[in-house]
């Protein structure tokens, strides 16, 4: 293989992961198990381990049978903060969604990823939390095409939580 079709195929891993990173932030298991597999081995995108593992286990949640399987090849310390928060956060514990999302957004513990974070900030306001509820609302408006309607249903939502 000449320097040519490596980055030929360096550039079509690395469209292939920007794809896969937009269908797994929009739900679909098989996405997030294929991003994972990338991370994993640093196809079209830095190895990085914790991603994998995030995605594979956000894959298992909803059923996806490879994602089960390999989840638990990726070596992480179990007694790791960010593996506990992940584990939490796949199991619809809001806090954690939360909190991961705030990892997410600072680089804390993981790389940034502001899409990721904005996925776990919605999942947690699905699922009840007032202050994701607000966080998600205000993201909204920084879009390029805000959603008035959604963002006052967001707040209001948190507003009735107090």
């Amino acid at each position: 293989m000449n320097s040519n079709e490596m980055t030929s195929g360096q550039a079509n891993a690395s469209e292939a992961v920007k794809s896969l990173h937009r269908a797994a932030v929009q739900g679909l298991a098989d996405a997030r198990n294929s991003l994972a597999i990338h991370y994993a081995a640093g196809d079209g995108v830095s190895e990085d381990k914790v991603h994998a593992f995030m995605w594979f286990s956000a894959a298992a949640a909803q059923g996806n049978p490879d994602a089960i399987q390999n989840k638990d090849r990726v070596q992480l310390a179990k007694d790791d903060d960010i593996y506990k928060l992940i584990v939490a956060a796949t199991a619809e514990d809001a806090e954690a969604q939360r909190d991961l999302a705030v990892r997410l957004h600072g680089g804390d513990g993981i790389h940034s990823d502001e899409d990721a974070a904005r996925f776990w900030i919605r999942k947690a306001a699905e699922g009840g939390d007032a202050w994701s509820q607000t966080t998600y609302a205000l993201q909204l408006s920084r879009t390029e095409e805000p959603e008035a309607r959604e963002r006052v249903w967001w707040l209001t939502r948190a507003a009735e939580q107090g």
